[in-house]
């Protein structure tokens, strides 16, 4: 038995990212202790995101904060909107969800279809909804940090479903995985 910090995927995703771009000597390594251990450790999109890339976050962080009311508005109704969509409609999905597939044999084929199609807006809104709380940290913060998800259940095509759901993920694999040197 191994036991696995909360969120270690986020970290292991930025750590990887600012390695190869200092590496690659895209951008010069951060200086400042402080500034570094923010941009990796930032607390509130530790569980789900966004991966934030070094060269649009660190400099957010260089930056001097001054409180801001419109932005702290903007950010606590952020916060909120998440909340609801993760607390109120995917903790209820979840239930469903868990339930049906805990014991499969007892359900009916229309019900496992319902629930065939309830799983994916379940992720999504669970998924959507802390990064919408992650979001809206940020902003009461002043730091605006990568949008998630833009609405991936209203594309046309498989393509653009990816290209919109978990976006700081894709953009991550195409920047570091899938892109020639």
């Amino acid at each position: 038995n191994i036991i696995v910090p909360i969120g270690i995927s986020y970290y292991t995703f930025q750590g990887i990212s600012y390695l190869l771009q200092v590496n690659r000597g895209i951008e010069p390594a951060e200086k400042n202790l402080i500034v570094f251990s923010n941009y990796i450790l930032f607390f509130p999109k530790f569980l789900s995101g966004p991966i934030e890339l070094s060269k649009t976050f660190l400099p957010q962080l260089r930056q001097r904060y001054l409180l801001n009311y419109p932005l702290i508005v903007e950010g606590f109704r952020l916060i909120l909107w998440g909340a609801f969509k993760k607390i109120v409609i995917a903790d209820r999905l979840a239930i469903i969800v868990n339930t049906v597939n805990s014991n499969l044999d007892a359900f009916t084929g229309s019900q496992l279809i319902i629930v065939f199609l309830l799983q994916p807006l379940h992720l999504y809104l669970d998924f959507s909804g802390y990064t919408d709380i992650a979001l809206g940290m940020g902003k009461t913060f002043g730091l605006n940090l990568t949008n998630n998800f833009r609405r991936p259940f209203f594309s046309t095509t498989v393509t653009m479903f990816w290209q919109r759901m978990h976006m700081s993920l894709t953009h991550w694999c195409n920047e570091f995985i899938f892109r020639r040197l």
